[in-house]
């Protein structure tokens, strides 16, 4: 960020300690509303909004501004259609256009500059772990010229403490996940054995049923009954590698090696049963991986199967 070591006069300072104490109270899209009532307020201006970034979807949406009747609010815009939003966006930094009617940038809006009587634009990124999530554009107009050096960095510092509120946000957001995740873990295991115990000798019983079966209908029968215990068997399994996530053990492995060993399982335990052929066409010219062999196996196990 900018050095914001500047200082401030009085109401500008009484501004900031009042945002301060107020936007960390305040829900996202209220504590938004408020910062364009305080800019607009301290800097004694008339026009002031916010646009929230979708940098997935290279599209910002207006979620706040005043004149409330004078912004259409709610409405989105690409950023290729935004130059001056886009540039903001990309450097991370606050962009002042002078004589916005004559800037490239503006192009899209300038007929709007000329109905509002716009003379400067000020634009001031919101910043959250290293991202533009939001971009506040202030306006002036009429008699106001321009914005001082003063103005500028009381803009910067407002954005910067609401990125700090917003790093905490994440930072108490990420571990109530994964205080979840631990719970809804601890859930998943408990279930998958409490499951898996009643499976085994259904899953044995079945098999045994099948082998001694002669007519063709009931040894069907059985047969899906031992499919679906393999089934579920295999769901379970999932389930205990999601509640209890193991350390891979990463090292240099040949990946055909791997593969062959994962098509012989595959071939004795399942394929050569149905009278199914493989062919394994391997490329000997790829070098040793870094990887886990047992979890690339597994997975490799799943696709055969």
């Amino acid at each position: 960020m900018e050095n914001l070591y500047k200082q401030l006069d009085r109401e500008k300072l009484e501004a900031l300690v009042e945002a301060q104490e107020r936007i960390d109270k305040l829900e996202l899209d209220e504590m938004f509303k408020f910062l364009v009532s305080q800019i607009i307020k301290t800097l004694k201006i008339e026009r002031c909004s916010i646009f929230r970034v979708s940098l997935r979807s290279e599209t910002v949406y207006l979620i706040a501004g005043e004149p409330k009747n004078g912004h259409g609010l709610g409405m989105s815009f690409s950023f290729k259609d935004l130059g001056a939003l886009k540039e903001v966006i990309e450097n991370k930094s606050h962009l002042l256009i002078t004589e916005p009617w004559r800037d490239e940038r503006m192009q899209p809006t300038k007929e709007l500059i000329y109905y509002k009587r716009i003379n400067a634009i000020l634009f001031v990124p919101i910043l959250a772990r290293n991202e533009v999530v939001g971009v506040i554009a202030v306006d002036a107009t009429n008699e106001k010229k321009s914005f001082s050096q003063e103005e500028i960095y009381f803009c910067l510092t407002l954005s910067n403490l609401v990125s700090l509120l917003l790093e905490r946000d994440f930072v108490h957001q990420e571990r109530e996940e994964k205080k979840a995740l631990m719970i809804l873990g601890q859930a998943a295991a408990e279930a998958a054995h409490r499951m898996r115990n009643p499976l085994v000798p259904i899953g044995g019983f079945a098999r045994r049923l099948a082998r001694k079966l002669q007519e063709p209908e009931y040894k069907k029968d059985a047969q899906i009954i031992v499919r679906e215990a393999e089934r579920l068997e295999s769901i379970l399994e999932g389930l205990l590698k999601f509640a209890k996530p193991k350390k891979l053990k990463v090292v240099l492995s040949d990946i055909n090696e791997i593969i062959k060993e994962a098509e012989k399982i595959t071939v004795e335990g399942l394929i050569k049963d149905k009278k199914i052929e493989t062919q394994l066409e391997l490329d000997s010219e790829i070098p040793p991986l870094l990887l886990d062999p047992m979890e690339i196996r597994g997975v490799f196990l799943d696709i055969l199967r």
